[in-house]
Order: C-alpha cells, then structure tokens, then sequence
C-alpha cells in the first residue's frame, strides 16, 4: 500500500516513490543513541510565539513579518538545525517552506532523505503530526547563552546567507542586549562556502561577537538557547522588513572604510558559472549586450575573482547591479545606492525571493526583466526592454535609511 506522505508529494517517478516509501518505513535506533518521540511544531506556532520578545519597532509594519526571539532552556540542536526542546521537535520553517513534516504538500525526495538522514529522524507521523528522533548518548555541551541562525547555509550561496541569516543579525543583537552578554552564534552546515562570507557575516554581528559554530554532523545540548522567529517566508510572500531595514544601517555603518565617492554600475558575469543548461541559460547575443550596457557605464564584474576587500568596495560603491537571477543580485544589499534589475528566462529559476527582499524588505527600486523563452536550448536577451529598465531605474530615487 502506498503510504500517505507518498500521495501528498506526487506525483512522483517510480524511483522516487520507491525511496520515499523507504523512507517512510521505521529505520531502527542505532546503538549508543537515546530514542525519543516528539511532537512536531513550528517557532511561530502559538504555544511559543506568546513567549516571542519582539521587537516594539516592528509592532506598527503592515505586511511584514514581526521579528523577535524565543527562549529555551536545556534545548538539543540537531545537525540541521532543528531544535528539540522538551517533547517538541522545532523544524526548520526556512527550510521547510511547504510544512510537508505536518501533512502539507512539497518536499523534494531528495531533500527529505537528507533531512532525515543527518537529523536521524527514524519515524515520521503526518496524521499526528509527530516523529522518533534519536540523539547521541553523549553531546557536545554549550554552557554559554547561544543563538541560533535559523537557515539554509548548508545549500550556501549568497542569497541564502543575506535571506535566511543576515537578516537575524538585528535580532541576534537584540537577544544579546536583553540578556545583557554576548551571545554564541550557531549556523547550520559545515562552514561558510565563501571567503567573502565570513567578513560580511562578522560586520552584521559587530565586533564582540564570538566565531560561530557550525552544526554539520553535531548535536549540540544548549544551557540557554534563543531561536528567531520566522523572518523570512516566500511561500507566504513575508519578510521581516523592520529587521531588515536595521540590518542595512549596521551595514552602512560596519562598511564605511570602503564607501568611495564614485559610484559603480554592474552586470554581474556568469562566465564562472559552474551551473548547468538546466539552472541557467547560455545566450548568443552576449557581446552585443555588454556592448549595449557598457554605453551606460555598466561594466562586467566577475565577482569569483576578487579578493574580499575588492569585493566589498565594489557593491558597497554599486548604484546599479545587473544580472541573472541567482548571479549574487542579493549582494545589492551591502550597497549604499540600491537598484537591481533581474534578468529571467522563461523556465529556468525566477523564485519570488529577490523581488521579497529588495523591493518589499529594502524598499528599493526593483525591475524583473524577462526575456524571450530560449531556442533551441540557447536564449537571446532582449537588450532594448534591458536597456529601458536600467534607464528608468537610474532616474529612481534610492530610500534612504530611516
């Protein structure tokens, strides 16, 4: 018999309905690990969310998520950074947007194995909403107050870092003046993909921030543990604006030593791109179209070669950046002077994330530019509606930081 979590995900190849119904299946508890059976719940269900310290400032947004922490004490961290806190399992809302571990729909196969596989989850329970969990005998123990970065850092690339991290440091800084100390950061996967990521990361927490841990392959048992709420969820078309409209002050301030007078415009190059036909397109007109551009002063960057600081100076300095969607136009939000234009090709990714982040969570001029859908596997830009958008959005004032 099919089991039920089979037919909410369908429709599905036989392979994967296979390996799904594998993993459906109880796998047993290893030795040397504590079963323990939980009731599955979400950070912002209303059992914790009454006990969320929010911030006052956010109280008054309209359509926007309200940012805020909550507290747990003697709390487990598994190694995907969901959070075991007395019989309740606390999934990961960022990284389950769908909500498929509480019957709802979604949920790539391979997704679920993982998730699964590294949070040794051995029993799942849609219909009562709970699962059997095993955790080490033995853990490694934080005595110190931690906060938990609610996110997918274990997929890395930059736009995760801004969207799913980034955007609680204000609320990190916020859980450490309440508690009146320093708290540790905890960030889910194995350590920053980028050399980049760790600088930027670390001006976002300021300076007394201790280095974080990083939750691949551990469990961590946590004294004191603050976890965000949802900041961020393109499945509901929310964000947490006031969080991010605190998150580009402390960036403006944090990246003053690169502001330069001259402002910059930008195509980011995909040249460098390891991505296949699949993710991203490969277009027969490109030299006509960095041509085009370049007779509005924006110039190519690839931004695989630079160095760090080169990297900071060039989109703290940016009044324009250009580019595909998934190219790093999320890096607009280091910049003083916001504007982006997304270049997307009829099927291939255009997820509503950046149009969530900078136009409803920075407030900043936006443009969605889509092309002509590809032929014969190779895509053409349309260089005068990219064009036109690049012009109306240099004449488009910038917000300024409240």
């Amino acid at each position: 018999m099919t089991h039920p979590l089979v037919k909410l995900i369908g429709p599905l190849s036989e392979i994967s309905q296979r390996r799904l119904e594998e993993l459906c299946a109880e796998s047993p508890v290893p030795a040397g690990r504590v079963a323990r059976n939980l009731q599955i719940v979400g950070i912002d269900d209303l059992g914790f969310i009454k006990n969320a310290v929010l911030n006052p400032a956010d109280l008054g947004l309209r359509d926007s998520l309200k940012a805020g922490f909550v507290e747990f004490a003697d709390a487990i961290v598994t190694p995907l950074g969901f959070v075991v806190a007395g019989d309740h399992l606390l999934f990961n809302t960022q990284i389950l947007p769908n909500g498929w571990m509480r019957g709802g729909e979604g949920g790539a196969p391979e997704l679920i194995r993982r998730i699964f596989e590294r949070n040794f989850i051995h029993k799942l329970d849609i219909w009562r909403e709970t699962c059997l969990l095993s955790t080490p005998d033995a853990m490694e123990e934080i005595a110190e107050p931690a906060f938990l970065f609610n996110s997918r850092l274990s997929w890395c690339n930059f736009a995760h870092l801004v969207h799913d991290t980034l955007i609680q440091t204000p609320t990190f800084a916020e859980a450490g003046a309440h508690l009146g100390q320093s708290l540790r950061p905890i960030l889910v996967g194995p350590a920053f993909h980028y050399p980049i990521m760790p600088e930027i990361f670390a001006r976002a927490v300021g300076p007394t921030s201790q280095p974080p841990l990083f939750t691949r392959g551990r469990f961590f048992r946590v004294r004191r543990l603050f976890a965000p709420t949802t900041h961020f969820a393109p499945s509901r078309h929310a964000i947490a604006r006031g969080a991010v409209a605190r998150l580009m002050r402390t960036l403006s301030t944090a990246l003053g030593d690169h502001r330069a007078p001259q402002k910059r415009r930008y195509f980011i190059s995909r040249e460098d791109s390891s991505r296949g036909g699949d993710r991203e397109p490969a277009f027969r007109n490109a030299e006509a179209l960095h041509r085009a551009l370049g007779e509005w002063g924006i110039e190519p960057l690839v931004v695989s070669k630079l160095d760090p600081a080169a990297y900071l100076d060039a989109f703290v300095n940016s009044e324009l950046i250009v580019g595909l969607h998934g190219a790093g136009l999320t890096n607009v939000i280091l910049s003083q002077h916001p504007r982006v234009a997304e270049i997307t090709v009829p099927g291939y990714p255009d997820w509503n994330s950046l149009s969530l982040l900078i136009e409803k969570g920075m407030g900043a001029p936006f443009r969605r530019v889509v092309m002509p859908p590809p032929r014969e596997g190779v895509a053409e830009y349309d260089i005068p509606a990219l064009t036109a958008a690049c012009k109306d959005l240099l004449s488009t004032p910038i917000p300024r930081l409240a």
